[in-house]
């Protein structure tokens, strides 16, 4: 096992934790470090050993720093510390030198660090390939399988629900990282890429299937055959893409743990900007990529799977580069191993209140902004006729809402609260989205292109929304009194009791977040669906827009309304206001072991039903049951 290695750390703390006389810095994290106990000795502050790899990173010309030891020092006049100082940060978690002390030097933004950081590059990439597989998977299953192929409705929308079903097991990812590789990501990342690139080269080398209609007339009776196929291999291209996805947040949540608290959200901001960047670009190019008539469309020109499917293998491609290039494996002397007293530990971290509130908070908040009127379709299909390239474009730049969103966020992350974000954001949402709805269903102003605008200033400020609970996950999972790797004490014979809990489970508690936050959609869907056959009709009643037929509509959409304010900003007390008042309870708040409990029976609940209903959305018999997204049997 490595020993533990020292990083830079600030005069400005050695100045206020030590103010007058020498302490001895001793390593707990081996047991074969030796004591370090003279008097006199001076505290080092080193560079991590891992910079010694990469020189390029930091423009700083001092690697240590010597604070003087005091000339009359001696053991009597060394200074008594308690068990309470050695609470006190280790220097380890300290980003700046003596040299950024005495020489100041302006604050470089979150952009330049990224790219000046060597690990920081790697996630960033990470980020921007997971963002090219996911916009071309989100944006190509259904109309591939459903028009191109003229598989089934049900076999198509099964399809969607296998392909996004590993997003709401990223904790099993991550879980098999912290335990079986004591921390490794480097494995699980090239691994994950490289399940991606040898599904995207199977896509690539497929013989290209011809198209079910073709200038009106059906081409290839026999089209729908490959579609098991073609599911299979777009489920298996999730799968890898679930992996890589999932150990990039934790490589991210080991980095932003040695990160300043002040830094750690500019971080994910930033990597969540590439990501969505890259996954709106991408859908954009696919929604004008499937406008030819094999597709439905009117081009005369397109390009078939095989061609869009060079996008993924690229994209995996520089995952493993960046990967093999820039991420490097930050193993600790205190990884959990796989048994029962890494278990413990993890199980320990879930008992804190922070924790267990916050997954309170995310399943109902998850649940209440994924909520949808499902006689909306109605709206869009009948009453505005909303044209399927406008309408694809305009899917595309959900994504791009989402990429600018986080940019907004990354200048503002610092001077608004959370509550104040995320209840502006749920109000404006649900004023913009009833106002034109209303106008839609009484027939005032029906503008399919005022209506699809709006929609995107909402779905910018469900971005909000989700962007701000990510924020609140990723300063949950990393707690800053959690110090297991330095301890200060003031003479060798005062003993180095461990700290009460540790960050080596901050990746798996961010993956759990993230996990409910995943499963919590099907069970959104699985409410609108049951809800909204209370209001669903035939289409000869839609067509007939008659004003019973208009009330039926718009009390759906008041049910929308209900459960959006009812969910979306009945959880806000469960949220801390900003990471400060988040530190304070992750400090002050201690651990419900009753309550934990109850909360996890409730997620695992949520996460069984995410998977039974995916199972359900697959068999034809049971496809239609409105708990699997279907319209009723």
């Amino acid at each position: 096992m490595e020993p533990a290695t020292w990083s830079r750390s600030s005069a400005r703390d050695e100045q206020r934790n030590f103010p007058s006389a020498d302490v001895t810095i001793l390593e707990t994290a081996t047991a074969s470090d030796a004591t370090r106990s003279s008097a006199t000795q001076s505290a080092v502050l080193g560079r991590d050993h891992d910079d010694d790899h990469d020189d390029d990173d930091d423009d700083d010309g001092v690697s240590t720093a010597y604070l003087p030891a005091a000339s009359n020092a001696s053991p009597a006049s060394a200074p008594r510390l308690s068990h309470a100082d050695a609470a006190l940060p280790p220097l380890r978690d300290s980003q700046l030198s003596l040299k950024d002390e005495l020489f100041p030097r302006r604050r470089s933004s979150v952009l330049q660090l990224m790219l000046s950081q060597r690990d920081l590059r790697g996630v960033l990439i990470n980020y921007a390939a997971v963002g090219v597989v996911h916009g071309l998977l989100q944006s190509l299953v259904y109309p591939f399988l459903k028009i191109y192929l003229n598989m089934l409705d049900y076999q198509a929308a099964s399809a969607e629900t296998l392909v996004s079903l590993p997003w709401s097991f990223k904790l099993l990812v991550v879980l098999a990282s912290d335990c079986f590789l004591r921390r490794r990501r480097r494995p699980l990342l090239l691994g994950g890429w490289a399940m991606c690139l040898a599904v995207s080269l199977v896509l690539v080398s497929l013989r290209s299937q011809q198209p079910y209609l073709q200038r009106g007339n059906v081409a290839n009776r026999q089209a729908a055959d490959a579609g098991p196929t073609y599911i299979a291999l777009f489920f298996f291209l999730a799968l890898g893409l679930v992996v890589s996805d999932a150990t990039a947040d934790a490589v991210l949540l080991d980095l932003a743990s040695r990160r300043p608290r002040s830094e750690r959200s500019g971080l994910l901001l930033a990597c969540l900007t590439a990501r969505y960047a890259a996954q709106g670009v991408v859908m954009f190019l696919v929604a004008f990529l499937c406008q030819s008539e094999g597709y439905g469309g009117s081009f005369g020109w397109g390009a078939s799977v095989n061609g869009m499917m060079v996008a993924p293998l690229l994209a995996a491609l520089a995952g493993l580069g960046g990967t093999w290039a820039f991420v490097r494996d930050c193993r600790s002397a205190t990884a959990p191993a796989a048994d029962n007293d890494g278990l413990a530990a993890f199980w320990g971290v879930l008992q804190h209140r922070s924790v267990w509130q916050l997954m309170v908070f995310v399943v109902l908040t998850r649940v209440g902004l994924s909520y949808y009127a499902s006689t909306a379709k109605v709206v869009y299909e009948f009453w505005l006729a909303v044209d399927p390239l406008v309408d694809s474009l305009f899917n595309s730049f959900g994504a791009l809402s989402y990429a600018a969103a986080a940019a907004s966020l990354l200048c503002l992350r610092s001077r608004v609260s959370w509550r104040c974000l995320l209840a502006l954001a749920v109000a404006a949402s649900v004023v913009l989205t009833v106002v034109p709805a209303v106008f839609a269903i009484w027939n005032v102003v029906r503008s399919s292109f005022l209506v699809l605008l709006i929609d995107q200033l909402v779905v910018g400020l469900d971005a909000v929304a989700y962007l701000v609970t990510a924020l609140a996950m990723l300063h949950t999972a990393i707690r800053d009194d959690a110090h297991s790797s330095t301890f200060i004490a003031a003479s060798p014979r005062l003993s180095a009791a461990p700290a009460a809990v540790s960050n080596d489970w901050a990746a798996s508690t961010f993956a759990l977040l993230v996990s409910l936050a995943n499963a919590s959609a099907p069970m959104a869907v699985s409410l609108s669906q049951s809800i909204g056959a209370h209001f669903d009709g035939f289409d000869s009643d839609w067509r007939s827009d008659s004003s019973a037929v208009r009330a039926r509509v718009f009390y759906a959409f008041l049910v929308w309304l209900v459960v959006r304010l009812l969910l979306g900003l009945g959880a806000l007390p469960l949220l801390p206001r900003d990471p400060s008042e988040l530190h304070h309870l992750q400090t002050h708040a201690g651990s419900h072991r009753r309550a934990s409990i109850y909360v996890l029976a409730a997620s695992g609940f949520v996460l069984l039903w995410s998977f039974f209903t995916a199972m359900l959305s697959v068999a034809e018999a049971t496809a239609c049951l409105t708990v699997a997204g279907g319209e009723g049997c």
